[in-house]
């Protein structure tokens, strides 16, 4: 009788185990849903009433853009007021989604948002006038809302070298305009499962190699069809150039470090947020730079897609003005 009351007991706790994961395992679903949902009509607003977001900011709003030199923008007011002197510079400027990440109240976004400079730009140097040229700028786009579906704080990772460059204001290293794509956006929502825990294990390996300069062990979590996006580079690398600018950047930054910030997983993604701090002492030939001795210290955030535990595709935003800037190189 005794054995049977124990099974019975074993029994009815992993019964009550198991609706207890479930129902937490709904409530995560129904937040994440409620956080795209939220997204899409955002962005949708901000292409073609972008008057209307104010609504769906919280009154204690913060919205930044990590290593630009610019202040956080605070409140309602100052927010709405970000985007419209955009929208006046960019009076046409469109975000189209391309990959949304989804976790909880909490979403991870690369955002293609293109426009046509039509509008003076003040600058500390005077203003700039309007040249009339075309813009097409990847970004990633991070958020967190409350419970009643209100932003409570945006981070946004632009290159301004390549904002610039592409209006023909900045001759340095940066992208060229990156070509649209029609198709809906990838959408990737949190399950909370053994592939994604793996993932952000292998992402903070991935970490921790940069920071020992272990080149076997960094190769090693690399798939050999590997595709680096680095947005602030003018091109994609493959594994083998990825690893070499590893290796020149170690160089030219030889007490380099990387910190993760946060970190959070969907689907064989992994988003994160860091700091880049190092002191440069070698030239960095990859960008035409010779040392400075400067201290840099840059935020960043990342995307890593993993499959069967190997890095198979990254998305490394930074500012690359931020970065010349703090170098002492350029001016904004």
């Amino acid at each position: 009788m005794n054995k049977i009351k124990f099974l019975t007991t074993v029994i009815a706790m992993l019964l009550m185990a198991s609706f207890a994961s479930a129902q937490s395992n709904n409530k995560s679903l129904a937040a994440s849903e409620a956080t795209l949902k939220e997204l899409k009509t955002s962005w949708q607003l901000w292409n073609d009433d972008w008057a209307k977001l104010e609504s769906h900011y919280a009154d204690a709003i913060v919205s930044e853009e990590p290593g630009s030199g610019s202040p956080p923008w605070r409140g309602k007011a100052a927010v709405m007021g970000h985007v419209k002197l955009f929208k006046y510079v960019f009076p046409d400027a469109k975000g189209q989604l391309q990959l949304i990440l989804v976790n909880g109240k909490r979403a991870a976004s690369i955002v293609l948002v293109t426009g046509t400079h039509e509008g003076a730009m003040k600058q500390p140097g005077g203003e700039i006038a309007p040249t009339h040229k075309p813009l097409s700028v990847p970004v990633i786009h991070l958020v967190e809302r409350t419970d009643s579906n209100l932003w409570i704080s945006e981070l946004i990772f632009l290159d301004h070298a390549s904002l610039w460059g592409q209006l023909g204001l900045y001759p340095g290293p940066h992208r060229a305009g990156t070509k649209t794509d029609p198709a809906d956006a990838l959408v990737v929502v949190a399950r909370d499962d053994a592939t994604e825990k793996k993932n952000e294990i292998a992402y903070k390996k991935r970490i921790d190699n940069f920071n020992t300069r272990d080149t076997q062990a960094l190769a090693k979590g690399m798939a050999d069809d590997l595709i680096w996006r680095e947005l602030a580079l003018p091109e994609d690398m493959n594994k083998a150039t990825t690893i070499a600018a590893f290796k020149e950047f170690w160089k030219s930054f030889s007490d380099v470090k990387l910190t993760t910030t946060s970190q959070w997983a969907a689907g064989d993604y992994v988003v994160a947020v860091g700091v880049v701090e190092g002191t440069n002492d070698g030239d960095l030939t990859m960008m035409n730079l010779k040392a400075t001795n400067k201290r840099l210290s840059l935020p960043y955030a990342e995307i890593s897609k993993f499959k069967n535990g190997k890095l198979v595709a990254n998305w490394l935003f930074y500012d690359g003005l931020g970065f010349t800037s703090q170098l002492g190189l350029s001016g904004k």
